[in-house]
């Protein structure tokens, strides 16, 4: 009973995964794409909110999420891909083999490593095209999110002022 419930549990977390990745793959604007148009959005698109870019700024933003967008949009659908079959091996009727299992977790990992490295990449070089200004504000922006967060906390954990 307990494998039973152990399984289950990964394969719901497993199917919650698969529904996040594809949101995430979207991007903000759905599956038509959108603001950022499906390079996967993440910190770098987080790193620009509410920030006004010079026109120069904007072209060299946008050659930088151009270069990268097939390659975040191809590990993207490599991690949909082997996370369905993560899901599909846990939630067959048949008989587990922890072997595939194995073999499809190293590779979700793998996905996922070379994702934060695009990522990383890619935000850094976004990062190198603001003004010492913007990033001062990014960094007011920043602060502020993580008091506002640790002030929800508290709220929601009954902790009074």
């Amino acid at each position: 009973m307990r494998n039973i419930l152990g399984v289950l549990a990964v394969a719901v977390a497993l199917i919650g995964g698969v529904a996040l990745t594809n949101a995430h793959a979207m991007g903000p604007g759905g599956m038509h794409g959108g603001k950022w148009g499906g390079d996967g959005g993440g910190i770098h698109a987080l790193l620009l909110r509410g920030i006004t870019l010079m026109p120069d700024q904007q072209q060299k933003v946008q050659a930088i999420r151009d270069a990268n967008k097939a390659q975040f949009r191809d590990l993207f659908q490599q991690l949909h891909t082997a996370r369905q079959a993560l899901a599909d091996a846990l939630l067959a009727s048949g008989p587990v083999d922890q072997a595939t299992l194995d073999a499809d977790a190293a590779q979700i990992a793998s996905l996922r490593k070379q994702l934060l490295a695009l990522e990383l990449t890619t935000t850094v070089a976004i990062r190198n095209v603001l003004t010492q200004d913007q990033l001062n504000q990014i960094a007011a922006r920043h602060a502020k999110m993580r008091e506002l967060r640790a002030e929800m906390r508290d709220v929601m954990n009954g902790a009074s002022n």
